[in-house]
């Protein structure tokens, strides 16, 4: 059997620009535009959370009967304002009932993480780790808690994560 080929991917849906550029002696197909430049964002973020595929909002629209997604988080990507819930494909549907499982207790704690309930949130992920120890997303939420416990949050804090790294 030959090496496993791991890859990571970003999709994102938007209006973009679609076509050959450049002029006659060098033309070049390429897609252009913000939408395009979240996508490429996403799929540097896969490395944060330890996924493969990570998809946003208005890309996970409408697929929900077709895979198994789960919210990862709400991120703010390099060169935007407004944040991005990003999303894990983790499966065509229907999936099974260890994955759907692990879907409900990852969005528990993700619930508990966004209200600061830091304790809660870390006893959903470590029984969720227990019975998924390779649950990388879940791992790197652990993580994000542990230096937040200590941190002196803002009134304001909205649980986004600054992804100021591609």
């Amino acid at each position: 059997m030959g090496a496993r080929l791991r890859m990571r991917i970003g999709l994102n849906t938007g209006p973009m620009v679609v076509g050959f550029t450049g002029s006659e002696k060098k033309l070049c197909y390429t897609a252009l535009g913000d939408a395009v430049n979240t996508g490429s964002r996403l799929e540097g973020a896969n490395k944060f959370y330890g996924s493969q595929i990570l998809a946003s909002e208005s890309t996970v629209a409408g697929l929900e009967d077709r895979f198994v997604i789960r919210e990862l988080d709400r991120i703010r990507v390099q060169g935007r304002r407004r944040p991005v819930a990003v999303f894990e494909i983790m499966a065509e549907a229907p999936g099974n009932a260890q994955l759907h499982e692990r879907v409900a207790f990852y969005t528990r704690a993700l619930g508990r993480y966004r209200d600061q309930d830091w304790d809660g949130a870390e006893e959903i992920l470590r029984e969720l780790l227990s019975a998924q120890p390779d649950d990388a997303s879940a791992k790197a939420l652990m993580a994000r808690i542990a230096l937040l416990r200590g941190a002196s949050l803002p009134a304001d804090w909205d649980g986004v994560y600054e992804a100021i790294s591609k």
